[in-house]
C-alpha cells in the first residue's frame, strides 16, 4: 500500500488565533523556558524581567517573598487576564 503525507503550510496568526486561552498560556510558557522570549526582548528593544528584578536569597524572609512575588508577575504579564491585569494597575496607582 502506498504511503501518502500531506503538508498545510499554517501562518503563526492562524495558528494562535485557533488556541485556546490555555493553549496560548501554554505557549508562552514554553518560549520562556526555552530562552526564546528574551531574544524577542532584546530584538524589540523590551526590558527583560530578567535582568530588572533580582531575588537576593539573603534578604529578609519578606523581602525574598515580595520579590519572588514581583518577580512572578512580572516575568508571566502576558499570562494575566484583563481584569487581573486592571487590578494591578489599580493598586500601583494609588501608591503613586
Amino acid at each position: 500500500m502506498p504511503d501518502f503525507t500531506a503538508e498545510i503550510e499554517i501562518e503563526p496568526y492562524e495558528y494562535v488565533n485557533d488556541c485556546s486561552s490555555s493553549e496560548i498560556k501554554d505557549l508562552i510558557e514554553i518560549l520562556h523556558q526555552d530562552g526564546l522570549l528574551k531574544d524577542y526582548f532584546q530584538k524589540n528593544g523590551i526590558i527583560d524581567p530578567h535582568s530588572v528584578i533580582e531575588i537576593k536569597p539573603n534578604g529578609n524572609l519578606f523581602d525574598v517573598e515580595w520579590t519572588s512575588i514581583i518577580v512572578k508577575l512580572s516575568r508571566n504579564r502576558l499570562m494575566l487576564t484583563s481584569e487581573e491585569e486592571e487590578t494591578i494597575k489599580k493598586i500601583a496607582e494609588k501608591l503613586i
